[in-house]
């Protein structure tokens, strides 16, 4: 999910889990090692991808318009602007997504002997369709 692999800054890509508040608004740290974060601007009321962290800074490697009523970047219709070093400036990239989704999820509760059975069991995320978290059956 997220920036293609060929492209510039695709190391943005990921999960980030909640670390706290900045700004007054939710801050999110990369799930690796990396430190990379995503957090609120409130000069220019944006949200910013930062490679560098969480910092009070308006650098940043991608950058969203909040418009002054998303509370996080977890909502799929926010636009993405992504830095392109051979432009020298942030290009809207629409591959560029966040959303608030579990990594997986797991169904459970159909009697074995019971038709459909086989919708029980766990479910990977692997796409986003139509905004919408959309899940493949383990194998």
């Amino acid at each position: 999910l997220g920036r293609e692999a060929s492209r510039e800054n695709v190391i943005m890509n990921g999960s980030y889990h909640l670390l706290g508040l900045h700004a007054g608004r939710p801050a999110y740290r990369k799930a690796d090692s990396s430190g990379h974060a995503i957090r609120y601007w409130q000069s220019e009321d944006r949200w910013l991808i930062d490679f560098a962290g969480i910092r009070d800074q308006d650098v940043c490697n991608a950058y969203a318009e909040a418009q002054g009523c998303r509370e996080n970047p977890g909502d799929v219709s926010i636009v993405w602007h992504v830095w392109e070093s051979c432009h020298s400036r942030h290009l809207t990239d629409t591959s560029v997504r966040c959303l608030s989704a579990p990594h997986w999820v797991r169904v459970s509760g159909r009697e074995a002997c019971r038709e459909n059975a086989a919708v029980n069991g766990d479910y990977e995320l692997v796409a986003v369709v139509e905004g919408k978290a959309a899940y493949r059956k383990r194998d």
